[in-house]
């Protein structure tokens, strides 16, 4: 029975190598799309984060600039008002 197989092993040699590579290769070439794959997604994910982190340090810098801005304007309208001194202009303009 040992000797049969061992025959059949003989004479089936390089079909058993071919196999044996063949099958080898594809299992290497599969572990290497895989971990491509991982860093891919690792690498998108990366992205993500990176434009969500802008996203909000850009909102959060127009928040903090409307709200500038906003309590900024009682003091401009008070100034412009006061420089321009529109309506002793506008009863200027009635009177004539």
């Amino acid at each position: 029975m040992l000797s049969s197989t061992w025959n059949f092993i003989k004479r089936h040699k390089r079909k058993f190598i071919f196999t044996g590579v063949f099958v080898g290769g594809v299992y290497l070439l599969g572990k290497y799309a895989q971990r491509k794959m991982q860093e891919m997604q690792e690498r998108e994910a990366a992205e993500y984060i990176a434009q969500a982190r802008r996203q909000f340090h850009f909102e959060s810098n127009q928040r903090t600039c409307n709200m500038t801005v906003l309590s900024m304007l009682p003091t401009l309208r008070e100034a412009i008002i006061h420089h321009l001194n529109s309506e002793s202009l506008t009863a200027l303009l009635k009177t004539k």
